[in-house]
């Protein structure tokens, strides 16, 4: 789950590099490809608009995505493969700040359906990534999580065919009975100091107990590609960080993704 997050974030701040500042407040949105519309308070790109909600529509074309509302109408250009592909995503009460001094989001609900595969749901997300970086929105974003970044969701929900279930079925319990994975998750913590991390979910597999990782993130090929060194993982108080790192080496599939124990590197999917 911290790979999701923090890949998405990635994805998202190199696909909105383009602008200086993005503001949103209070979005209620709901999309199924190719359109979607919703109500949002407040939007801002690099101002704010007005101060009463108003409704907001998007339509995906052959190369980009046209956002519609009676202040605002812009087109996002070959956004990223990921996120063009998009099958579905919702959104409740949502406002988030990117490009600000602080960046953050709050929100109620978000969920989203890659091209092909299950639902992906969050319930309470509260986040904010503080520091003082220089250069473009995307790397100023990037920098100022790897600095400081506290991102707690209360609950997750995960489809089944998301690689969690693959690395926490095979866990060496002694008494855990298969097919007792049960995600949804609970709990999940993300804390960053200059780099150190620690994330954590509360999980049920044969017992409920803290799945937790401990390592540090970094960037290279200017920002390009993640770079996640994995120290420790632990399931409850049992250590799992060689058996995990094997299992995930032995079925990822994704080419974008490099793992070499103990590091893990991440590359952005190509642009539309």
């Amino acid at each position: 789950m911290a790979l999701l997050i923090i890949t998405l974030l990635t994805i998202s701040f190199h696909s909105i590099a383009g602008f200086e500042k993005v503001f949103v407040q209070n979005l209620d949105l709901d999309y199924s490809a190719p359109s979607g519309k919703g109500m949002v308070e407040k939007v801002g790109i690099g101002l704010n608009l007005v101060s009463v909600p108003y409704p907001v529509e998007i339509s995906r074309t052959d190369e980009s995505f046209e956002i519609f509302s009676p202040y605002l109408e812009f087109s996002w250009k070959n956004p990223t493969r990921f996120i063009y592909d998009i099958e579905a995503f919702s959104v409740k009460r949502t406002s988030a700040g990117i490009g600000m001094k602080i960046q953050s989001i709050e929100s109620d609900y978000l969920m989203m359906r890659p091209k092909g595969r299950g639902e992906y749901k969050a319930e309470n997300i509260r986040g904010i990534c503080d520091g003082a970086a220089s250069g473009t929105i995307g790397e100023r974003v990037l920098e100022d999580c790897r600095r400081s970044m506290d991102l707690s969701i209360k609950k997750v929900v995960i489809p089944t065919d998301f690689i969690l279930y693959k690395l926490i079925e095979g866990l060496p319990l002694e008494d855990a009975e298969a097919g007792q994975v049960n995600l949804p998750g609970e709990d999940i913590l993300l804390k960053i100091k200059e780099g150190d991390f620690y994330f954590q979910i509360y999980i049920r597999y044969w017992l409920r107990a803290g799945l937790r990782v401990w390592g540090k993130l970094q960037y290279e090929d200017n920002f390009e590609t993640i770079a996640i060194r994995v120290d420790e993982i632990k399931f409850g108080i049992l250590p799992v960080t060689s058996f995990i790192m094997k299992k995930l080496k032995e079925i990822n599939n994704n080419t974008n993704v490099i793992v070499d124990p103990p590091w893990i590197r991440i590359k952005p999917a190509g642009k539309k």
